[in-house]
């Protein structure tokens, strides 16, 4: 073999060792404290945590603007990935359609910017989470609640201060299977714990029942006000916005526990659709007590204007009580 083709060969082999020693340590992936000082080390970037509302996540995000209007990375609870620009969503786990190409060029953009990779990024977050995961975990059910609403820590450390280690777990886990987060104002969280724990059982359930009908059905929403208890008589009570009148439903339990239901509309802001709109929103509270069909609960609406109309143990009445308020009642016999 001729000097000038061993040379030759020297200088591949040569050049293949220095490629592959490059290429190698050019590919090498960010260790999780290493991403963290990526970002920790440029002004524009920050990271956070949140546990505690209705869809917990991790994210790296741009300071000083909201999350969605400059593109950030998300790791979610249910453990999806995705890169939000402009209100849009991009999940980088799954294979990327032609329609996405331009949201995707705007992550890849986003990650050269930075000098991140997706792995580096989604390994970075789900770490992150995890590890704020696992420091609320250890700590006791009473903190947990205080840890999760601190801003309002005096107030929920006074609540909970006369209750039981069994009433606490209660509590927070009707925190989170009932109202779908930890974190809560306190005033609002009073009234849902109040009318679950305070009123009678059914109220809790009818109300929801009462909400997600009535919504589907008009797009009528009856938001939960407040819950008050007056010499024994305890009662809750819900404002809607309709279209044609605003009101409100109640339910109450007197002293010797007989249970009244109301629906009152006490501002009419236009008469030419009023009838058929208090119509079905008297039915839809029949409906949520009884269970029967909405067509017959509006009949029961109908024969019960003016006259004390008898129904499954109760006593309904359609009344006009004033030029600006209706009210349909259902009293417990």
């Amino acid at each position: 073999m001729s000097s000038s083709i061993r040379k030759i060969i020297k200088c591949v082999i040569a050049f293949s060792f220095i490629f592959t020693v490059v290429g190698c340590g050019s590919s090498k992936e960010k260790t999780n404290k290493e991403t963290a000082e990526v970002i920790k080390n440029d002004k524009e970037l920050q990271s956070e945590v949140s546990l505690f509302t209705s869809e917990p996540y991790s994210c790296i995000s741009i300071k000083g603007d909201e999350y969605h209007k400059k593109g950030i990375f998300f790791y979610n609870e249910d453990g999806s990935y995705t890169f939000r620009k402009n209100y849009k969503d991009y999940d980088f786990t799954k294979e990327v359609k032609k329609k996405n190409k331009k949201l995707d060029e705007q992550c890849l953009e986003f990650l050269d910017k930075y000098d991140l990779t997706k792995d580096e990024v989604k390994n970075y977050l789900k770490y992150i989470y995890n590890q704020k995961q696992k420091e609320f975990n250890k700590l006791s059910n009473k903190d947990k609640i205080l840890t999760a609403n601190k801003d309002q820590k005096a107030e929920y450390s006074d609540f909970l201060k006369d209750k039981s280690d069994k009433e606490i777990t209660s509590i927070l886990q009707f925190m989170k299977n009932d109202m779908g987060r930890y974190k809560y104002d306190f005033d609002e969280f009073c009234n849902y714990y109040y009318l679950k724990y305070n009123c009678p059982e059914n109220f809790y359930d009818l109300y929801h029942k009462l909400w997600q009908e009535l919504y589907h059905d008009t797009g009528i929403v009856a938001t939960y006000e407040k819950y008050s208890e007056d010499n024994g008589k305890k009662a809750v009570f819900f404002n809607f916005e309709g279209t044609y009148c605003d009101g409100y439903y109640g339910f109450s339990q007197d002293n010797n526990g007989k249970i009244t239901y109301a629906m009152i509309i006490n501002k009419i802001k236009n008469t030419s659709g009023l009838t058929d709109e208090s119509y079905k929103l008297s039915a839809h509270l029949v409906n949520a007590v009884t269970g029967k069909d909405i067509d017959e609960c509006e009949n029961v609406v109908k024969m019960s204007y003016n006259v004390a109309y008898p129904l499954d143990g109760y006593t309904c009445t359609l009344t006009i009580m004033s030029s600006s308020e209706i009210g349909f009642v259902m009293t417990q016999n």
